[in-house]
């Protein structure tokens, strides 16, 4: 297979002034599975540093770059555009031979400062987030759960932390597209429409029927009454897999629109998901519609959304892996039943 040579740019400092020009592997992860991309840089020890254009010089990784140095990576074939693959901050350095420079994106920044806040009364999702990003200079997108609690509390704790709290107990994607943190079910968020064929621009294909059937969830949502009793009730698929979410904090009424809008989103997928490989282009983000034709195998043909985008460059060239699910359009209604719990 011929492999079309991909020209690599890391820039780094405050205004992008110095580039890195040895450069032996450049990987970027971004994934709803986590909270922001991460970008991996591998280059020799004693690194090739130009600044401003200057007469290149050779200076010891630890030296070159320090923590919290912001950080873009460019890449392209010749006669194409150029792709801004990455832009952050170095997060750590891994002195070696090699040497890797680990990079994170909006994520950095939130790791720092600690954090205390109490709301006695009724909060949107959207204002906590809000005070929790504020805090770092990180926006938040207009796309996040329409969800109140009944009171939420913060102590003692990063921005990260309460934001990886809210993940794992809420069940939803929280993540940051265009530099801006969205908390949503996972096609509640919207991103660039691209289409992919077998015979055209994917040099990959590993999608399956994943156990025969779709995955199927049914839901026990936890939540307190106006008396202060706990209750629950259950949504989803009768026969689905179980799964408990914790809405004791959320009013009734809220938390059974939140679940079935946001959280058998996210778990759910078509029948079919897996992974496509193409080459640099065509650029495909997070959150992506990818509209796919397979010549081969026409029962994979359909819409799916992108889940998670790695795309790495070396002397094997440049690789851009999507995994991703497809989206059926014929779900079972989702039914929902009350108990006392």
């Amino acid at each position: 297979m011929l492999y079309l040579i991909a020209h690599v740019q890391v820039s780094f400092g405050e205004n992008y002034e110095k580039k890195l020009s040895s450069v032996v592997r450049v990987s970027v992860n971004d994934s709803i599975d986590g909270i922001g991309a991460r970008c991996e840089i591998t280059c020799p020890l004693n690194a090739r540093i130009e600044k401003d254009g200057g007469t290149p010089f050779i200076a010891p990784v630890r030296t070159a770059f320090k923590t919290g140095d912001k950080v873009r990576v460019k890449a392209w074939y010749d006669d194409y555009r150029e792709r801004t693959l990455f832009e952050g901050y170095v997060y750590q350095i891994r002195e070696g031979t090699p040497s890797t420079i680990v990079c994170e994106d909006q994520v950095y920044l939130l790791r720092r400062g600690i954090l205390n806040k109490v709301w006695n009364k009724p909060v949107k999702l959207k204002e906590i987030l809000q005070y929790v990003c504020s805090s770092q200079g990180v926006e938040v997108s207009d796309d996040v759960a329409d969800v109140e609690f009944i009171k939420f509390s913060i102590k003692d704790s990063s921005p990260l932390y309460v934001l990886q709290q809210i993940k794992s107990e809420m069940w939803l994607v929280v993540t940051f597209r265009d530099k801006k943190l969205v908390a949503t079910g996972i096609s509640a968020t919207k991103g660039n429409n691209v289409k992919l064929a077998s015979d055209r621009n994917v040099i990959g294909c590993n999608i399956q029927q994943p156990d025969g059937v779709w995955k199927q969830f049914k839901l026990k949502v936890e939540y307190t009454d106006k008396n202060g009793k706990k209750k629950s009730f259950t949504v989803g698929d009768k026969e689905g897999q179980i799964r408990v979410v914790d809405c004791t904090s959320v009013t009734k009424e809220n938390a059974e629109s939140f679940v079935n809008t946001h959280v058998l989103d996210n778990l759910r997928t078509g029948m079919y998901e897996g992974t496509l490989t193409t080459l640099l282009y065509p650029e495909v983000k997070l959150f992506s519609l990818v509209d796919y034709k397979d010549k081969s195998f026409s029962s994979l043909n359909g819409t799916y959304k992108v889940k998670r985008v790695g795309v790495t460059i070396d002397t094997q060239g440049c690789r851009q892996t999507l995994t991703l699910a497809q989206i059926a359009s014929d779900m079972p209604v989702p039914q929902t039943t009350l108990s006392n719990g």
